[in-house]
């Protein structure tokens, strides 16, 4: 680890195309550059005595935290730096992490969505994530509730390849109730890399923020269940502004949790029904299913034609299933009622799916 890349990655006010100069005309990594090597190698007295003394004074207390802690770090300036966030507006400077780094390498998809999943919500994060994990995507998310949460999940179960991008240090993850998930993406070979250090305040603004790194070091994103101001919504934004494929899963018309959903597929983002609609759009053939099998044989014979219109038609309501097996909507409510109870599917009273 480089000391002098550490230094100079804290002077958020310089630019960096100059502190990236200072960079290469100082050859000792592990020395601290001093007032004067800075000044002379730009030819401007643009750092005066107070900025380094400040700066110097609070690299010395993210020196402690990095190794009281046992963590890794990456700047800007090091060659190992995500190519893909270099690209972004607004590119960090210096990334804390634990886990593997490679996984930054690896074609990916973001998964995110609303803190309040429905259960529908909920079974589409935890489908989607499986199967692209198993396709050989990682997934990102923000290990936030809700989606993130189960988005994580998802390809942890299919053993595939997560990564987790926090809006608070590693040390202090927020919420606090998914350090043991955060924990099980590093034991797993997953990477949890975040900006922000125990010095930093942890606020609403950093969560938002965070994001751009979300959108920019994936290939995609896939938006799950976002409601009309949802938070999601900027992630979606930081994507289109960073050139990336943009995902939605329909939602249903009457479920405020999907209107933001909804308005992006209205929008042109490309919807989903199921993984081959993305793993098309980069040219991947679909090759491992993670269905599970389920033992039909306790079912009863109206029971298992339900069954087998939701396993054919992915998503369904009452209505279509009503439809295509031109069984009366009575019977087909109370069945997907009993089918739900027996966790052969998810049912919330509208939409029916398989439960994975």
């Amino acid at each position: 680890m480089s000391r002098k890349k550490l230094f100079l990655s804290l002077f958020k006010k310089l630019s960096i195309e100059r502190l990236a100069y200072i960079d290469s005309t100082i050859e000792e990594d592990n020395k601290i550059p001093s007032i004067e090597e800075m000044n002379d190698s730009i030819n401007s007295s643009i750092v005066d005595n107070e900025l380094y003394s400040s700066k110097y004074d609070y690299f010395i207390q993210i020196e402690n935290y990095i190794e009281k802690n046992n963590l890794n770090y990456l700047t800007y300036f090091d060659d190992k730096f995500p190519q893909k966030l270099r690209e972004i507006a607004q590119a960090p400077r210096l990334l804390y992490y634990k886990g593997n780094l490679d996984n930054i390498g690896a074609l990916s998809i973001a998964i995110v969505g609303t803190r309040k999943p429905s259960n529908y919500g909920i079974w589409a994060a935890n489908k989607f994530s499986k199967e692209l994990a198993s396709n050989g995507f990682c997934v990102i998310s923000g290990m936030a509730s809700g989606i993130d949460k189960f988005a994580h999940q998802g390809a942890l179960e299919s053993d595939g390849k997560t990564i987790c991008v926090l809006g608070s240090s590693i040390t202090k993850p927020y919420p606090k109730t998914n350090s043991k998930l955060m924990q099980s993406v590093i034991d797993s070979g997953g990477l949890v890399i975040s900006e922000y250090s125990d010095l930093s305040p942890i606020i609403p603004a950093n969560f938002a923020y965070r994001n751009r790194i979300v959108s920019g070091l994936s290939d995609g994103i896939l938006i799950i269940e976002a409601g009309m101001k949802s938070g999601t919504l900027i992630t979606a934004d930081f994507g289109l502004e960073q050139g990336k494929n943009i995902f939605a899963v329909p939602g249903s018309i009457d479920s405020v949790s999907s209107i933001g959903t909804n308005n992006l597929i209205k929008q042109g983002a490309q919807l989903v029904t199921c993984v081959n609609d993305i793993l098309e759009a980069y040219g991947i053939n679909y090759k491992n299913a993670v269905t599970g099998s389920k033992d039909m044989s306790s079912l009863s014979e109206i029971e298992r034609t339900i069954y087998g219109c939701i396993q054919s038609k992915g998503i369904c309501t009452a209505d279509m299933i009503s439809i295509h097996t031109s069984l009366n909507i009575k019977d087909v409510t109370g069945i997907l009622n009993i089918l739900d109870i027996k966790s052969f599917i998810n049912y919330d009273g509208h939409i029916a799916s398989i439960k994975t």
